[in-house]
């Protein structure tokens, strides 16, 4: 079986290392805009690099489409033109999925069949050099299925075997509601305080590399690559505007309750986030 993965940064390179060590009998091909990415994983053994896009996808049996958002959509309409083998399966890895769906479905003469993906787990870190075989373990992978036959999920599924993820299958609606509230809100909400800290930290003429921890911690996903995450954010703006509006009525409560210097409020607030905080970990 001949994959190849378009976009060989940290996930389409950690997918490529993933489906190397399956049982399927499977020869790799990959491309990226960026050289680097494929030196890494040409040099590691990984892929054999090819010369384009086009030249990749018409002689496979499987393509991964592992670049940004907006990418993918333009991929899905470039592999629309292309001669493919019969009986083609295309998946993706965006993490907004109606967008992309509502992409194929608008495609005439649809060449292949689609079954949109995305794994749940990723880092601020990019790049191929990045990539390991079990960054997705135990995490789950969003399936959304346009017209995959059983044999074709199944062989993606056999392909992604060692990366121990746990499959999960949702309509493209659901899976945008559900990541607007459990990925993009908070990507959003650090990128922007982030900058409120930084520039509040100027105007005082205060050294930001003194602060403790618990900054460093919770600001780490601002260092997410800022393409990527502007393409993200735009793809499911309706669902996140409405996160963020609930979020700001949110704020303002917790806001009036240290206004009015009310202890019992605000520790009760705060206990309900430890408890929330704590049964994720259950």
């Amino acid at each position: 079986m001949q994959v190849f993965i378009n976009g060989l940064g940290l996930i389409g390179g950690s997918i490529a290392k993933i489906m190397q060590q399956s049982t399927v009998n499977t020869t790799i091909t990959g491309f990226d805009v960026n050289v680097k990415n494929i030196d890494i994983l040409h040099q590691a053994g990984v892929i054999t690099p090819v010369k384009n896009f086009a030249q990749g996808a018409q002689n496979a049996d499987v393509i991964v489409l592992a670049a940004s958002i907006n990418v993918i959509k333009q991929n899905l309409v470039t592999l629309a033109t292309l001669p493919l083998h019969s009986n083609v399966l295309v998946t993706d890895v965006g993490s907004s999925k109606v967008s992309i769906m509502q992409t194929v479905k608008e495609l005439k003469n649809l060449n292949f069949n689609f079954l949109g993906g995305h794994p749940m787990a990723g880092s601020h870190l990019s790049g191929s050099e990045y990539s390991k075989v079990d960054l997705f373990q135990h995490h789950q992978y969003f399936l959304v299925n346009e017209n995959a036959t059983d044999d074709q999920v199944n062989r993606f599924k056999q392909l992604m075997q060692p990366a121990m993820v746990n499959f999960q299958s949702l309509k493209a609606n659901q899976h945008d509601e559900l990541v607007s509230l459990v990925s993009h809100l908070p990507h959003a909400l650090v990128f922007n305080m982030m900058n409120s800290i930084n520039n509040l930290a100027k105007s005082e003429a205060l050294d930001l590399s003194l602060a403790g921890g618990g900054l460093f911690d919770t600001t780490r996903i601002a260092m997410g690559n800022p393409q990527m995450w502007t393409d993200i954010l735009l793809n499911n703006s309706t669902k996140l505007v409405n996160q963020i509006s609930a979020y700001q009525k949110s704020l303002e409560h917790f806001k009036q309750a240290i206004e009015n210097q009310d202890a019992t409020q605000l520790m009760q607030e705060i206990k309900q986030a430890n408890l929330a905080r704590r049964r994720m970990e259950e």
